[in-house]
């Protein structure tokens, strides 16, 4: 199919309530709508934002004028039948993955919507419903915490992420765990450690967790040689 226009929306959207890492408190989120159109039809794809740093915002904006002067107006030229003439169209653009997944997840709904089929009927997948998870933000105390997790078990939610921090990250959990025994619950560290401070992080390891993320900068982590 011959692509006829490429449309991108940047949207600064306000929170429900405030969302604290260990980053710091944010108010709010940016990202990027990307509506590819054809032949009558429009597909949407979402370039994820970040919190709203000086330096994430920066980065965002660098990744919108790089789908202006170059993705967009390589997939114009072109015909796309599928992702994987995406792909091939995207091959000599190196990095930016995050630009060229929202444009991606564009293409799969306008592809969906040409063929009257689901994105679990592209993609191959055999279920009708999956379990949606929950990010869960640093609160004031761990009694403020399992109440804010209990909510959000209680409004359909079965799978519960929190964030810690230095100071905030055993106590915090083992509270979840001892408010919700069985629930799937993972912690998110948002690198807020060094490989001498993790080791504070050992008695999570008996918490049944699904996983501890992003707990190091990427710079600290050990490679295999």
């Amino acid at each position: 199919m011959k692509l006829d226009s490429i449309t991108l929306y940047h949207i600064s959207m306000p929170l429900v309530v405030p969302f604290e890492t260990s980053f710091g408190v944010t108010t709010g989120r940016e990202c990027i709508l990307v509506s590819v159109q054809s032949e009558g039809l429009t597909g949407l794809g979402r370039m994820r934002g970040g919190p709203g740093s000086r330096l994430l915002i920066r980065n965002h904006r660098y990744r919108l004028a790089h789908l202006e002067r170059f993705i967009a107006p390589m997939l114009l030229r072109g015909y796309v039948s599928d992702a994987t003439d995406f792909q091939q169209y995207m091959a000599g653009i190196r990095g930016h993955n995050l630009a060229k997944a929202g444009v991606e997840m564009a293409l799969w709904d306008l592809i969906g919507k040409r063929q009257g089929k689901s994105l679990r009927e592209l993609l191959g997948g055999l279920r009708a419903r999956v379990e949606v998870g929950v990010s869960v933000g640093l609160q004031d105390s761990p009694e403020a915490l399992v109440e804010r997790v209990g909510k959000y078990l209680a409004s359909g939610y079965g799978r519960i992420k929190i964030k810690i921090k230095p100071g905030r990250d055993v106590g915090d959990t083992e509270a979840i765990r001892k408010a919700f025994p069985h629930i799937p619950l993972q912690v998110d560290a948002n690198s807020a450690y060094t490989l001498e401070t993790c080791q504070v992080l050992r008695p999570l390891d008996r918490l049944k967790l699904l996983l501890i993320e992003q707990p190091l900068n990427e710079d600290e982590s050990v490679e295999p040689s």
